[in-house]
This record gives structure tokens, sequence and C-alpha cells, in this order.
């Protein structure tokens, strides 16, 4: 499981609270999606119908008309247009917090995030498959943990790139060739080498700090080339 870092804008309907203030003398019925103006000429309507008691305050939800930034406006005074103009002056609403969601900046799986995943994984995969592959080795070989060839044989992604999430989950499948070689030929190898040196008595030397790169690998042959290098210690 990885985090996602992209980001993107997703618009949506801004939305919040208000508060219609009552001053005609009678009860006044608001039916659902009853239009109310902002000062700053954003319309917004009710989510449900409401009747505001005379003289009192009534708290509800409204909604931008229209989806987009527009809708995300700070506190407000509105004007309810379907009543008479005698009555927007007695019956009016205000907001005293912004409205939001209009548009949300929201987490997105990118493609430099699958790519960093890939890489990290690829990681996981090739230490777990040396361990898993030296329990495979015949009686007297030893695995030389360089990467010959390596095949990504199936990658998903939950969810998918481009998809709006927190994090996701990549799978990989993927094949993984090694060198596998006898210990006592690359001992004799590296004693030849040793006494090429002009080391006297070169297989009483023992090795240690084995360091391994590959130089070349030849798919059709199967012949790799190796660079060796290790400590020789005297016993």
């Amino acid at each position: 499981t990885f985090p996602a870092t992209g980001k993107m804008i997703v618009e949506g309907y801004a939305e919040g609270k208000i508060k219609i203030t009552n001053n005609s003398g009678i009860a006044q019925t608001l039916i659902e999606k009853t239009r109310l103006l902002s000062q700053g000429g954003v319309l917004f309507r009710l989510k449900e119908q409401v009747t505001v008691p005379f003289g009192k305050v009534l708290e509800t939800e409204v909604y931008a008309d229209e989806i987009g930034a527009a809708g995300d406006i700070g506190p407000s005074k509105f004007t309810i247009p379907g009543l008479s103009a005698s009555l927007q002056k007695l019956i009016y609403a205000e907001s005293d917090k912004p409205m939001t969601g209009g548009a949300v900046e929201a987490k997105v799986i990118s493609v430099e995030d699958i790519d960093k995943a890939k890489i990290k994984l690829e990681g996981k995969i090739l230490e777990t498959a040396k361990t898993e592959n030296a329990s495979l080795l015949e009686p007297g070989e030893i695995l030389i943990p360089v990467v010959l060839d390596k095949e990504i044989l199936e990658i998903k992604s939950d969810p998918e790139q481009d998809r709006m999430a927190n994090e996701f989950k990549l799978q990989i499948k993927m094949k993984v060739k090694f060198l596998a070689v006898l210990e006592n030929d690359l001992k004799k190898e590296m004693w030849t080498q040793l006494a090429g040196q002009n080391v006297r008595k070169a297989e009483s030397y023992q090795f240690k700090n084995f360091k391994y790169s590959l130089l070349d690998f030849d798919e059709t042959s199967k012949e790799a080339i190796v660079k060796i290098s290790a400590e020789a210690v005297n016993n």
C-alpha cells in the first residue's frame, strides 16, 4: 500500500448553512429549492422545505444553483427573490460561515506515484526472490546475488492511475533470473587469481566480504560475465 500524492481540483455544488429571519408578522413557509441570492449575486437553493415562525430565526441548509468554484463564497446576506419586494425586507437570510465544496482539492494516483511504488516494490521482490532461490540450490551451489534478467509479467494498481484516492495498492508479478555456481569452482578460480599475483600457498586463503556486479548477460547463450571481488584472509 502506497500514498497518493497527485492533486486535482474536483468541482461540486458548494453548500453550507444559513439563518433565515422572519419579521413579517406571520409564519412563512419556503418550499424545497427556494432561491436565495447572495450579496455578490450567487444563487443558492434550500435543501428542504421549512416554515419560519414569526419573530424567529431558523437555521437550515442550502446548496449552490450551479456547480463550481463560484459557489465558494464567504459569509453573506441573502435575499429571497420569490418573495415580494416588501417581504424581502422582512424575510431574509444570513450566513456566518463560508460556503464550501464548489472546488475541492483531492488526492489522485499519479503516474509518478505508480513509478515510485513500482521501484520500491521491485526492490522488495528481488530481495525475497534471492532468499527463495537460495533454498532451491543443489548441494554445493551458491547463489550469485546479481539480477541477470527481470521481466514484469503483471502489474495492478487498485484504484487505478488517475483515480481519486488517498492511497492505493500495487501488485507486481515478476520473473527474475539469478546465477548459481558451484562454490568449489568459484574458490578454485579465486585461488588461481591469487597465485597469479605471486601469493604463496594461495589455497590456504579464505574469502569474505564478497561484492558482485553484472558486466554482461547473453540470454541466448546463457552466459554471464560477473565481476567478483572479495577480501582474502590467510587463516
